[in-house]
């Protein structure tokens, strides 16, 4: 074992996107072979050691066992494992004898590229020269580099399954025992107790806060930080125009609810050792949210999405039948189809994106807004609808404090939903980027119950051609958007159906929570690239680069 002063750049792997230059190299023995282990900069490598590349100076990918950055190396740890051997035995690693104090056991990262999912792995290794202490201390003080070594998580004992709280105990905290993660758990008691536990612990003492549960714990805790931060800091977050100020805390999901899309956005699939992991690599990004207001009030910070109409009739209906538990949403979804089409009256304005629609290179465009063809149009560079008149017909532009707004005039519609994110439309699937810096509205217009459902299905299935429906109205690139009730005059409605429909109008859809309007306008603002969360950058490649 040596270390090593001279620079070597590996044919592939780590070794082609960054300097090369050894750290620490030495001849070690894998499962009763030699091997050459080298640490570098970037990560190391384990190649064995009868490669004829590898001695030359230009190791090939093929023959390499590991081949890992420090962000993907777990910890490397003398054999075998103190703590207990079911973490050896949760990646399939043999329990050397303890006596053998030259064996080490390196714990790293493998990512399935067909799955996205992440797998810790493990491999016992023999320093042929020396002892294991110098490996394990190289090794220790790189893999912790720009990683969280002290986290909060809050957990929702009752969300999804209801076995968070075991599935704590039995599979994420031996991974984070396993890093060297201390954990500070907080489980909830009541609603909004995440709120509470946001605004009042001692965020500054931890790296980062991790929701374990689904999407309205996440918001719960978005909304508690963000909150907290604005008081802080003495900005009015009744006004929808403030700057609002980011809270310095990192912020995490594991999934464990009913609803788990955002942590689907952040870790490329829904699972909870990969979302676990990702947040052991400590990489991270910024996402938006919502800010979503009445006049001089601040109704709730958001995280997901923002809906009304029939997706807010949903929401209500499932609250109604929780006697039901999982059941209730199959249930309920099937008996929305029943009864009289409800048609709601808003007036709508859109806030333009700064600069107009575009997209970042090497991103691919989303379809254009298209409201009366199955075609998506393109955008002119002024308007946020398609160029067809009747898609046009009722737009207006405004200007107020120097913000330009476009009046979309009075939708008859029966829904509206937008996301925190662009919607791409993928080579075959639809795609979500919550950093992007403008989020898309879907409005489907006089949609039957049926259509309606079927447009979930093909939306929520992420396909591509229920965004391209009559129905539908698709408005991209936009940054806030304002509802107000308008009068509900449609024909044939009785005065007891109208009432119906203005109570409707005022329920809202936030991330899967039922809110309701005290009066009869409400202002949307996107907050873009927002709050610090541990994701997977490499998901979305044509954003910049995550920060570290």
């Amino acid at each position: 074992m040596a270390e090593a002063r001279h620079s070597r750049t590996s044919g592939a792997g780590f070794g082609d996107a960054v300097d090369g230059t050894l750290l620490l190299t030495g001849e070690v023995n894998c499962k009763g072979k030699g091997h050459q282990l080298h640490l570098t900069h970037r990560g190391l490598r384990l190649v064995p050691s009868s490669d004829p590349t590898d001695r030359a100076g230009a190791t090939a990918p093929s023959v390499a066992v590991v081949d890992v950055t420090w962000r993907d190396v777990v910890c490397a740890c003398e054999a075998p494992v103190k703590k207990s051997k079911s973490l050896l035995r949760q990646s399939n690693a043999e329990v050397p004898d303890s006596s053998q104090s030259n064996v080490f056991v390196l714990h790293y990262i493998d990512r399935n590229q067909k799955t996205n999912k992440l797998r810790c792995r493990n491999v016992t290794l023999e320093a042929m020269q020396g002892h294991a202490d110098r490996w394990i201390t190289h090794i220790e003080e790189k893999r912790k580099e720009g990683k969280p070594e002290r986290l909060l998580v809050v957990i929702n004992p009752i969300g999804g399954k209801g076995t968070a709280r075991q599935t704590f105990a039995k599979r994420v905290q031996p991974l984070f025992l396993l890093a060297g993660v201390e954990v500070i758990v907080k489980v909830t008691e009541r609603a909004k107790h995440a709120v509470e536990i946001a605004k009042t612990f001692a965020v500054s003492s931890v790296d980062g806060v991790i929701s374990m549960g689904g999407d309205g714990l996440y918001m719960e805790i978005l909304h508690g930080l963000t909150l907290r931060k604005q008081e802080e800091e003495g900005v009015d977050y009744n006004d929808p125009d403030a700057k609002l100020i980011p809270p310095t805390v990192r912020v995490g999901i594991i999934p464990a609810g009913t609803g788990n899309g955002v942590s689907g956005w952040f870790n490329g699939v829904i699972d909870m050792d990969t979302a676990t992991l990702n947040i052991i690599r400590g990489e991270i990004k910024r996402t938006n949210i919502f800010s979503i207001h009445e006049p001089e009030k601040l109704i709730h910070y958001a995280g997901l999405l923002f809906g009304n109409g029939f997706f807010s009739k949903l929401i209500k209906r499932t609250d109604e039948l929780r006697w039901m538990k999982r059941a209730r949403y199959p249930y309920a979804v099937l008996g929305s189809v029943v009864g009289k089409k409800k048609i709601l009256q808003f007036n709508i304005d859109v806030l333009k994106k700064e600069g107009g629609p575009n997209t970042k290179e090497g991103e691919k465009p989303a379809a254009e807004a298209s409201s009366t063809s199955a075609k998506s149009e393109s955008l002119s560079s002024s308007l946020l609808c398609s160029d067809e008149p009747s898609s046009c017909a009722n737009a207006s532009l405004t200007t107020t404090e120097n913000k330009e707004w476009m009046s979309l005039g009075t939708k008859g519609m029966t829904a509206a939903m937008t996301f925190v994110a662009k919607i791409v439309e993928g080579e075959e699937l639809l795609e979500m980027n919550p950093f992007y810096p403008g989020f898309d509205l879907i409005l489907l217009n006089r949609a039957s119950p049926v259509e309606t459902l079927k447009f979930m299905y093909s939306f929520f299935s992420r396909k591509k051609d229920g965004l391209h429906q009559e129905f539908v109205e698709w408005i991209p690139d936009i940054v806030g958007m304002r509802f107000e009730v308008a009068d509900q005059r449609e024909e044939g409605v009785t005065a007891r159906e109208r009432t119906e429909v203005m109570d409707l109008c005022r329920l809202l859809d936030v991330d899967g929570e039922l809110m309701a309007m005290s009066g009869s306008k409400c202002d949307i603002r996107l907050h873009p690239q927002f709050l610090q969360v541990f994701c997977v950058p490499s998901l979305y490649s044509h954003d910049e680069k995550a920060e570290t």
